[in-house]
């Protein structure tokens, strides 16, 4: 049982008070833009924690999973998913809350406005506030599934600006919740915005579309929309000969790469990057069960040679982004559950395309050799709850390996199983210290003050106390 800090200030009871003391609502088109661009411009330079993210919260994801290993080295990284319910029921939470606030507020302005601005616009808030939501939905409720959806805790939805009302939203349904971020994505797509200065163009909106149906287990729906997106030769999977130069890149948006942060190149950015984080990274080496997953000649793996050094020390870039690779593995993944979209023969050869991508002068799979699942491993169900299959193994095992260093892999734990796993922690003379990553830390607490301003509306994530 994890207990949790109030933090409440000012006894202020209006859900998301969206006006502070001195400052007034925007009222023009350019007001708008800048209250956008303000959101934009924090992922750009690499700050944005809470809509697409920065390095820092990758780190912080990663340091949580079991890519890094801390049973040997703890370091300067934050120890396991315990130790920071606090910040995500506090922090992350209020800040995409203030991100939905700040797209209600376009949104309820330029829909009635008929410029190309003001279209652009709205197409940029409701891919932004889907983004929020599809976040949302991921941290703070249960792993999705459709059988029990209707009756699972959501997360508060709200549709509108309104500074007036005390009127405190419910937590909904978690079915309510994702189909209502379906439809903030399908209004940003009909808007058509190619614009790449607002960043959330109709690809993009396309693109967490896509992954919102793969963690909803939607893998019809998933098929067409990762198609049509890998069709685009920008984000289709890099060769073995640009692989390196596009992962490694600090700043710019290269092969495969859909959306990223870090482009506008802040040198205090870099600096914080470079002599802060960085070294942090070097205090926990990369887990061993990741790197067994290279077999026997790692070596021709074009992404062995960017994880990590001998000392098994992080080289690889961290940054937010999303690419290619994520939308093709999403893919073969979708063919290989069962369903009426099932082809597993699609799946294999997606499969195969990938690493004929990654390692140099790899035998493709057959479905008779595929490697058995790992019994030893973390993840040992699927999506679906049943045990893995020699295919979705092998799809996963790729995608840990594709996806390091990415902030996907604890996203990863519990969308498979949620399993329960341990790190201990050594410090100098003492003793021991066994900390116990449960079930229900995969969901993270909502709002302590959002609970005690609802007047009962809002209930607790389970295994929290505050």
């Amino acid at each position: 049982m994890i207990v949790l800090a109030a933090l409440l200030f000012g006894g202020c009871k209006r859900y998301l008070d969206v006006t502070p003391q001195g400052k007034i609502i925007p009222e023009t088109e350019e007001d708008f833009e800048a209250l956008l661009n303000n959101m934009l411009y924090a992922i750009e330079e690499g700050t944005d924690e809470d809509i697409l993210g920065c390095y820092d919260r990758v780190i912080l994801y990663e340091s949580i999973s079991d890519n890094l290993d801390a049973n040997i080295s703890a370091g300067r990284l934050t120890l396991y998913a315990g130790d920071v319910a606090n910040n995500f029921q506090k922090g992350h939470y209020e800040g995409l809350y203030s991100a939905i606030k700040d797209c209600n507020l376009i949104l309820e302005h330029m829909l009635e406005k008929d410029s190309a601005k003001a279209r652009a616009l709205c197409a940029a808030a409701y891919a932004i506030k889907g983004v929020c939501y599809y976040n949302l939905i991921r941290i703070y409720c249960e792993p999705y599934d459709a059988a029990t959806a209707s009756s699972l805790p959501g997360i508060p939805i709200v549709k509108r600006f309104d500074v007036e009302s005390d009127a405190v939203p419910d937590r909904n349904t978690l079915a309510r919740s994702y189909e209502y971020a379906v439809s903030l994505f399908r209004k940003a797509i009909d808007c058509h915005m190619t614009d790449e200065s607002y960043l959330f163009t109709e690809a993009v909106a396309k693109t967490y579309l896509a992954k919102l149906y793969f963690w909803a287990e939607e893998w019809s729906e998933v098929i067409p929309l990762c198609e049509e997106l890998l069709a685009v030769p920008s984000y289709a999977l890099a060769d073995r000969s640009v692989y390196t130069e596009s992962i490694q890149s600090y700043g710019e948006r290269l092969q495969e790469v859909i959306i990223r942060d870090r482009t506008t190149g802040d040198d205090d950015v870099k600096t914080l990057y470079d002599e802060t984080f960085q070294r942090y990274l070097n205090t926990r080496p990369v887990n061993a069960t990741l790197l067994k997953l290279f077999g026997a000649e790692p070596q021709k793996d074009v992404r062995w040679n960017i994880m990590c050094d001998a000392k098994r020390v992080n080289r690889k870039t961290v940054t937010a982004r999303v690419r290619g690779s994520e939308l093709h593995l999403m893919l073969a993944e979708s063919y290989a559950h069962p369903g009426a979209q099932q082809d597993e023969a699609k799946a294999l050869s997606l499969l195969n395309e990938l690493r004929r991508k990654r390692i140099e002068d790899v035998e493709d799979y057959t479905l008779r050799t595929l490697p058995e699942p790992d019994p030893g491993a973390l993840i040992t169900v699927d999506a679906a709850g049943k045990p893995l299959t020699p295919l979705i193994s092998a799809i996963l095992d790729e995608r840990r390996k594709e996806l390091y260093m990415e902030g996907d892999r604890w996203f990863e734990l519990k969308r498979n199983g949620c399993p329960e796993w341990w790190v201990i922690q050594q410090s100098g003379s003492t003793l021991p210290v066994k900390y116990v990553v449960r079930r229900y830390l995969y969901t993270m607490p909502v709002s302590v003050r959002d609970i005690r301003n609802s007047q009962g509306k809002i209930a607790q994530n389970p295994g929290y106390e505050f």
